[in-house]
């Protein structure tokens, strides 16, 4: 008989809390009260969630206090290794778990605390408490990563410095001091494929073991210790910046002073970069490697004040960004594996994939540039122009890898080797290769127009410059 009371109260709790699960799910808070009242299991069994975390997933902050005060399980972590703190729907659901002693400085498993959540979310009013509660404002993430830099209003950000946080987008990085020596070209090794630029003084900078600069005459080389691993550089207004492992390396064109910005000490999102491309204005925007985000977001440093592009609001929430370019209005492009994001007139982001393909294939883009009132494409599928609407490809001997402007003369560096020049307009075509110049058959990298009309060109470990239609090492 006894048995038989004990089975009947089981099933009559697994019944209730049946009951206040599906009150949860319809969002019936008098229901939700009810099913507390008769003294149910506040556990979930798994694989069943429980009641507080149905309410925290639905953003039922109502359900949650109710079911928090009945006494519910407040260790419980999710898949993603976040407590109740980091789920918290509202202020007061946050203010009630605070009160009831759960960590403020709890980590998730992507490092995050409830302040980096609340941050991203734009919410300054749980920010403020959060820090009121002692919440750490520079808690860093194993990528680096502080609350700040997650802020998505400008709110939010000033409540983390009122706080006590640094101000980031206004951060100048940290100096430091290479060794610079006059060397030989013949000493150089090896080059970085595609780092190569020119400032706006005439110097060119190029790297590979360490970071070398001409100036017409002379050739300096600058090294770092720790070593720097560099990926890519490029010049904005009266500095040069240089994507490494560890952040954004910036000089000036002089090369007398060099600063390392990281997540530590500027607005950079994410210290190992990818790619650096400037506006029409100079603006510098900046692309990390962020290999645990599908889309990644953009820095921006304009050489006083850095921004935050992130995806989802100021960028789009899909496609695997690998580069950076503009089109033919200044407007971003994120080149794709799989095509490109552009701001449409509606000004949403749009993705193009077919490019000049009909439909039946998406090229990978490794570079976009504006050019006049054209907009051109270096593909996997080869060299196109995108003007009024259409897709236009050009014929080359080899597959394109990257492309310079200089005057009437569109430079085309190739895999596998060689350079072709294209007269606009027209279908002239002239190929320097191996066979008719001293350019390698190693594949052309970067190329590069200086203020004297210089073209510089990069072919696997040499350095090479077009003048009077000669190419000539370095």
């Amino acid at each position: 008989m006894a048995k038989t009371k004990t089975s009947k109260r089981k099933a009559g709790l697994k019944s209730t809390n049946a009951a206040l699960l599906e009150a949860i799910e319809r969002g019936d808070i008098d229901a939700v009260a009810i099913a507390l009242s008769r003294g149910i299991s506040k556990k979930g069994r798994p694989p069943q969630e429980s009641p507080l975390a149905r309410a925290l997933g639905a953003g039922l902050g109502a359900a949650a206090q109710l079911l928090i005060a009945a006494g519910a399980d407040l260790d419980e972590i999710d898949d993603l290794g976040r407590s109740p703190l980091h789920r918290a729907p509202d202020v007061q659901t946050a203010r009630l778990l605070i009160a009831r002693g759960v960590d403020v400085q709890a980590k998730d498993a992507a490092g995050e605390t409830p302040l980096h959540l609340a941050s991203a979310a734009g919410d300054a009013e749980r920010v403020r408490l959060l820090i009121a509660a002692g919440a750490d404002v520079e808690s860093e993430t194993p990528a680096g990563r502080r609350p700040f830099l997650l802020a998505s209003t400008e709110e939010t950000r000033q409540a983390l410095i009122d706080g006590g946080a640094l101000d980031l987008f206004h951060a100048r990085g940290d100096l430091i001091r290479p060794t610079k020596r006059k060397i030989s070209p013949k000493t150089i090794a090896e080059l970085t494929p595609g780092c190569l630029t020119v400032d706006e003084a005439g110097h060119c900078w190029f790297a590979g073991e360490a970071i070398y600069r001409h100036d017409g005459s002379r050739l300096d080389r600058f090294s770092f210790a720790p070593s720097l691993t560099v990926t890519a550089c490029v010049a904005a207004k009266a500095s040069v910046f240089f994507a490494t492992s560890r952040g954004l390396l910036e000089t000036t064109c002089a090369g007398d002073e060099w600063r390392l910005h990281d997540t530590t000490n500027s607005g950079l999102f994410d210290a190992d970069l990818v790619a650096l491309a400037t506006d029409h204005d100079g603006t510098l925007y900046v692309l990390g490697r962020a290999a645990d985000a599908a889309q990644k977001p953009v820095s921006t440093y304009d050489g006083e004040r850095w921004g935050v592009l992130q995806p989802g609001s100021e960028l789009p929430s899909e496609g695997q960004t690998r580069g950076l370019g503009f089109d033919a209005a200044g407007g971003l492009l994120l080149l794709l594996d799989d095509g490109f994001a552009y701001r449409g007139d509606d000004g949403g982001w749009a993705i193009e994939r077919s490019i000049g393909t009909g439909g039946t294939l998406s090229p990978t883009v490794y570079q976009a540039v504006g050019r006049g009132g054209s907009t051109f494409f270096v593909t996997s599928l080869g060299l196109f122009r995108y003007r009024r609407g259409r897709f236009d490809r050009y014929q080359t001997p080899h597959p394109p890898q990257v492309i310079c402007f200089a005057g009437d003369h569109l430079y085309i560096g190739m895999v596998g080797g060689g350079l072709a020049q294209l007269t606009l307009g027209t279908k002239e075509l002239r190929v320097f290769d191996s066979s008719n110049s001293a350019l390698p058959s190693d594949d052309v990298t970067a190329v590069v127009l200086d203020s004297d009309e210089t073209l510089w060109v990069q072919s696997g470990s040499k350095l090479l410059r077009l003048r009077d239609s000669d190419l000539l090492p370095l």
